[in-house]
């Protein structure tokens, strides 16, 4: 939340904000080449990277080899 009580709630609305809220930790590079840059590596952890851990976690049964089965 913040201080004006509204929220953000996707991971690159929140990063851009906080960079262009604290220009002095230097988040974003100063240029708009630098800045689109990382705007596509954000965009690329979160929908390819981050939905592939989620769906490892949510679903593992996905990912895992399958378990041998015994006859008894």
């Amino acid at each position: 939340m913040r201080d004006d009580g509204s929220v953000l709630t996707e991971f690159p609305a929140i990063a851009y904000w906080l960079a262009v809220s604290n220009p002095q930790a230097q988040l974003l590079p100063a240029d708009a080449e630098g800045q689109a840059r990382a705007l596509e590596a954000m965009d690329y952890v979160v929908a390819t990277l981050h939905m592939q851990g989620f769906s490892r976690m949510f679903r593992p049964v996905n990912f895992a080899r399958p378990r041998p089965t015994t006859t008894r």
